[in-house]
């Protein structure tokens, strides 16, 4: 009488034999496979045939004996000390009563080890080339930011060199480099690489990276934004003036550039945060909905919400504008042309120095 149990494994209930030259004879186990590996060990898994039904497992002319598992959970025996990228024969037969079964076998290999250097030699404003000591035997896979590359193993011995393109501006991206044999992969190595700011168009050319495009002498030319900006300085537009539409000038449109903000002798900052209602004389107040940059020469670009009346972040502009943190703690803002009447950009106190609450309005 046989009885399937859950756990996928049979009992049975046996007659005595009725004498010498008789045996029952136990079947491969089921499910026999590599359940995992690292460099130098592999770890197999089987289902177990029923209690009292014992292993014996042969590799490399090697032979090991395993006890039968207890309880209904898949036996599993874990080979050590093995080479790295290697691939290995198992066979595993059942033993019941001295007698053993045909036996299974099956193929599993070792991981191959990860590359001694991982480093990046190049890069660009879109791209990052990196470069990798070459593991014998092996493939690659490079994950990055939730992409993934297969890297097929060149001639030679030499280094292997490898250009990630179609990547943005001013990024930070996360590599990760597996090497690969035969679908088993080695741990993994890690490197973070920022890629450049972008060529900023100046005139009749282009700014390279760590240059910005300034107005020196009523000419754009490239030079330095913390060097080089327009005061916006009137006290007139502070948070104390509260009265929505108090100002309108069509004489005070600025174009496009980069500004420094103060109230008195004070620098300020557009607010990362909402501001009340009818604050910086205007009805629709324009603030940043992400940080400010915390790097000195670092430059960010950032989106803009503005707040209509009393709705905090009301409507997300299609305007965005770059920011600059200087030395001596104060921000340069590149600001684009604004609509018109009604619309201001507020400024708050500068954390980083921690001055009194003071805003300020600018109207384009």
């Amino acid at each position: 009488m046989a009885r399937l149990c859950y756990g996928d494994f049979y009992v049975y209930k046996l007659p005595r034999l009725p004498g010498c030259g008789y045996s029952y004879c136990p079947v491969p186990p089921h499910g026999f496979r590599s359940s995992g590996q690292n460099e130098t060990s592999i770890t197999l898994l089987w289902n177990p045939v029923n209690s009292s039904v014992s292993f014996v497992l042969q590799f490399n002319g090697t032979e090991s004996n395993i006890s039968a598992p207890a309880g209904s959970e898949p036996a599993t025996y874990t080979i050590s000390s093995l080479t790295p990228a290697t691939k290995y024969t198992f066979t595993l037969f059942s033993v019941f009563e001295n007698v053993t079964s045909s036996g299974i076998s099956i193929d599993a290999v070792t991981a191959p080890q990860n590359v001694d250097i991982f480093r990046v030699v190049k890069k660009t404003d879109r791209s990052v080339t990196l470069q990798w000591s070459k593991v014998n035997f092996a493939s690659y896979v490079l994950q990055y930011n939730q992409g993934w590359k297969n890297i097929s193993t060149s001639d030679g011995d030499g280094p292997i060199t490898y250009t990630v393109s179609s990547l943005s501006a001013n990024t930070e991206y996360t590599f990760t480099l597996f090497s690969v044999f035969e679908n088993a992969r080695s741990g993994g190595v890690q490197l973070q690489a920022l890629t450049d700011q972008p060529y900023v168009p100046c005139g009749q050319t282009f700014c390279p990276p760590g240059q910005d495009c300034v107005i020196i002498n009523g000419t754009a030319q490239c030079g330095e934004a913390c060097q080089h900006y327009n005061e916006l300085n009137d006290n007139w537009l502070s948070e104390y003036n509260i009265y929505g539409n108090s100002y309108c000038s069509g004489s005070y449109y600025s174009t496009e550039g980069w500004y420094r903000m103060f109230v008195g002798q004070t620098s300020a900052q557009i607010p990362e945060t909402c501001v009340q209602d009818s604050r910086c004389s205007s009805y629709n107040r324009y603030q940043m909905t992400q940080p400010h940059p915390t790097q000195y020469n670092q430059t960010v670009t950032r989106s803009l919400c503005y707040s209509y009346g009393s709705y905090c972040c009301f409507y997300t502009s299609s305007y965005s504008i770059k920011v600059k943190l200087c030395y001596g703690d104060f921000y340069v803002y590149k600001l684009q042309r604004l609509p018109g009447c009604n619309t201001a950009f507020c400024a708050g106190n500068i954390l980083l120095l921690n001055s009194s609450s003071s805003l300020l309005r600018l109207l384009f």
